[in-house]
């Protein structure tokens, strides 16, 4: 999946990219699970050059969803 993609993706409120055993938040939706959900996220900011943007992502292990919220639903929010 190209940025531009998982940058549009990110838009919504919330969602994740699936990348391995990771998921991975993106600009608005990182900022949701750092700031409003108190999840301890290391931030990664890169420059994305075909863009001319600042991005700022960071992942975390997907088990990690199910132990903080189990009745959570892994559902159209996660790609």
């Amino acid at each position: 999946m190209e940025i531009e993609q998982k940058l549009a993706l990110s838009e919504n409120p919330i969602h994740f990219l699936k990348e391995g055993l990771f998921l991975k938040a993106y600009n608005q939706s990182f900022y949701v699970m750092s700031q409003l959900l108190r999840f301890n996220l290391k931030p990664i900011i890169k420059h994305i050059k075909k863009l001319d943007q600042i991005i700022v992502c960071g992942g975390f292990p997907a088990n990690v969803i199910n132990k903080r919220y189990p009745n959570v639903f892994l559902g159209w929010w996660i790609e």
